[in-house]
């Protein structure tokens, strides 16, 4: 693991990632984006219809419903199974 934030976020972008998430993971990828944005870090952080097809990126859709756990899970993945495996090579609900 990179010992600096720099270095772990340049690393990073560098793999496909497909995160499904709710309210809380929008603000998440909010701070993402100002990481990126201050640190220089070219990152597309995309919905899975504007994934590049090729190279890194954050690949993320909203999954389930707050409250109910079990829709997120099961959210997650019918878009895992439906054709979210060939956006990411790490997967987090």
């Amino acid at each position: 693991m990179a010992s600096d934030p720099a270095t772990a976020l340049r690393d990073l972008a560098t793999h496909r990632v497909f995160f499904g998430h709710q309210s809380v993971g929008g603000n998440l990828l909010d701070g993402v984006r100002d990481w990126l944005a201050t640190s220089g870090v070219a990152w597309p952080v995309v919905e899975p219809s504007e994934a590049p097809r090729d190279g890194g990126a954050l690949i993320h859709a909203a999954v389930g419903h707050n409250g109910q756990p079990a829709t997120k899970c099961a959210d997650f993945r019918r878009l895992l199974d439906g054709g979210g495996r060939r956006h990411r090579r790490r997967a987090h609900v």
